[in-house]
């Protein structure tokens, strides 16, 4: 029945055929993949779901497959007057209290799941990004003494800085 309609209606075939090859078509260019990786469940998205609603504006966190990635604008940080040799030790600290931050507010069987957490703060003297895994990050919400965090974080997280002068 609905064939002989489609006959007898040559534009509604028409149409039917151009729906058919534009959702083909959208499909091979993959317009859609970065709400379809929303949808993935991977720990990444866990944790990220909790970090979005918690996190301050400067940041910019994405997950790239399960890898967690931080963007922190660090500007305020960047005293005009301030030297480089000045300006690092109040880099590191900061470094350390967001990762601090993202194992406290982040739920910690998921943390242990991401595969790696890549954090970069940038300012214009000075840009600091730290690398960790998951597992690791998420034992540092247990701890509550500094000389104990301050012994992990150097055992657990590779930093890179790049100076800009």
């Amino acid at each position: 029945m609905v064939i002989k309609y489609m006959m007898k209606n040559p534009i509604l075939m028409v149409g039917i055929l151009f729906i058919t090859i534009f959702l083909y078509s959208i499909k091979d260019k993959e317009i859609f993949s970065s709400r379809s990786d929303k949808l993935k469940a991977t720990s990444c998205n866990a944790v990220l779901v909790m970090l979005n609603k918690r996190i301050p504006n400067s940041w910019r966190p994405k997950c790239k497959n399960n890898n967690l990635v931080v963007l922190i604008d660090s500007t305020s940080l960047a005293k005009p007057n301030k030297t480089i040799k000045q300006l690092r030790p109040i880099f590191y600290r900061e470094l350390a209290n967001n990762l601090i931050f993202i194992s406290k507010n982040s739920p910690s069987d998921s943390l242990e799941r991401v595969f790696m957490i890549s954090l970069k703060m940038g300012s214009s003297p000075l840009t600091l990004s730290a690398v960790t895994e998951g597992k690791y990050l998420a034992r540092l919400a247990s701890l509550k003494s500094a000389k104990f965090i301050a012994e992990h974080l150097k055992s657990t997280v590779q930093t890179q800085e790049v100076v800009k002068e």
